[in-house]
């Protein structure tokens, strides 16, 4: 039996297209026997996975240099395309996951593949948990549930220092994580919340979210809007997203002893020889100090200790209708590579998600 798998075609230096990778056929797996899946070709605690949902993120695109970022290794030219996803156990040689069982992990982008049950998370399977309002819905671990939504919730929690009646802010505000880290420090008690994107259709979803005010960053003036939605209050908490000028603007109006979560800068990622965090401007970092506002880069891996707690709340929250989760779903494993720079574009609204 033949499975069609993706891989890194070219290492770009300018913004990835769909031609920058590539789909070949490899033979699956695990043999075929009586009509099914044969156990014996699995090793002892080998799970077979049938991909049903695919995650595209921007961390992705740092893969695709010579050197990876330093939690995750640079993808090889020829190499199958691995990210987080959730599949479905086919197949099962392990005490952990039964057949039938959804689970959500890293995995290579190919239409079957086999997971080893001894991995600890997030290399290795973690079942979905049959919660009630929640079956059906596994979609949402590759977003609201999975990494960017975890991203979001434990940025806050952790480096946020989130408050009653304050101000915050969040650039690339209409994407998974921004989007969630918006509505988590909302439900954290935030009076203020400002979103940054790129649409008035994205203004929109984030009204939608919750969102106090919206900037169109490509139709408003940026700083002129963050200085009047933030002139009677400052800015307690800066989710950065992107980087850029815009973070020099928004830093200028942050309070004294105020926080940036630096946790991405789409801005730069084109450019291979931007440093992460970007460099501030001198005048903007003696600001920063005189200011003693916290500007700390953010690894979701460095704080894997809050992940049951954030998940809990984020999945109470969604029970009782108290979060917004939107998607755009691309249907069709072959398009992977189109939706993956699609969200790089910012043509999505909400998590960008594969529908195998």
């Amino acid at each position: 039996m033949k499975i069609k798998e993706i891989f890194l075609a070219n290492r770009p230096d300018h913004a990835p297209t769909a031609t920058d990778f590539g789909a070949r056929e490899i033979d699956c797996p695990c043999t075929l026997k009586d009509g099914g899946f044969s156990n014996e070709s699995l090793p002892r605690g080998g799970i077979l996975v049938k991909l049903a949902w695919i995650s595209v993120d921007p961390y992705m695109r740092n893969r695709m240099r010579p050197v990876g970022p330093s939690y995750a290794a640079a993808w090889e030219i020829g190499g199958t395309i691995d990210g987080f996803a959730v599949g479905q156990v086919i197949q099962s040689r392990s005490g952990k996951f039964p057949n039938g069982t959804f689970v959500s992990g890293m995995m290579p982008w190919a239409e079957y593949v086999i997971l080893d049950d001894s991995k600890p998370s997030p290399q290795g399977p973690t079942e979905i948990p049959k919660i009630e309002g929640i079956v059906g819905k596994e979609n949402h671990f590759v977003g609201l549930f999975g990494v960017t939504g975890l991203t979001a919730s434990i940025g806050m929690h952790v480096h946020g220092n989130l408050k009653e009646g304050q101000t915050v802010l969040v650039s690339g505000a209409a994407g998974a994580t921004g989007s969630v880290a918006g509505q988590y420090a909302l439900r954290k008690g935030a009076k203020n919340l400002i979103g940054i994107c790129g649409t008035d259709e994205k203004c929109e979803y984030l009204r939608k979210c919750g969102f106090t005010h919206t900037i169109n960053y490509k139709t408003d003036d940026v700083a002129a809007k963050v200085q009047e939605y933030s002139a009677k209050t400052g800015i307690d908490c800066y989710f950065d997203n992107v980087g850029g000028e815009t973070s020099e603007i928004v830093i200028q109006k942050m309070n004294k002893d105020s926080h940036v979560v630096l946790c991405g800068q789409i801005s730069t990622y084109n450019d291979p020889d931007a440093p992460y965090p970007n460099v501030l401007s001198e005048e903007v970092q003696k600001y920063v100090e005189a200011n003693n506002i916290t500007r700390k880069r953010f690894l979701l891996l460095d704080h894997i200790e809050h992940t049951q707690h954030c998940i809990g709340e984020l999945i109470g929250w969604f029970l009782q209708g108290k979060i917004v989760a939107d998607e755009t779903v691309v249907d069709g494993f072959e398009n992977a590579p189109k939706a993956f720079c699609d969200m790089l574009a910012g043509k999505n609204i909400g998590k960008m998600v594969v529908r195998v």
